[in-house]
């Protein structure tokens, strides 16, 4: 894993890091706050990009029942 960018949030940071993107070797990216958050908290607290057409899979992961991963 690579840390592509840490500091302030703006829009021109996103619009550079989305320019510098590999799209043939990379599905994208995870912005997040640096503070621990409970899990209700993702809405407003983690965000994720992807590039178009990167699930590969037959059947998608939304559509899957939930499975906890029980981590605590």
């Amino acid at each position: 894993m690579r840390l592509v960018y840490r500091g302030r949030f703006s829009t021109q940071v996103m619009a550079d890091v989305i320019a510098g993107l590999n799209l043939d070797t990379q599905e994208g990216f995870v912005v997040r706050t640096t503070a621990a958050f409970k899990g209700e908290k993702m809405p407003t607290h983690l965000a994720k990009y992807v590039r178009e057409g990167h699930v590969q899979s037959e059947t998608h992961w939304m559509n899957e029942d939930l499975v906890k991963n029980g981590l605590v």
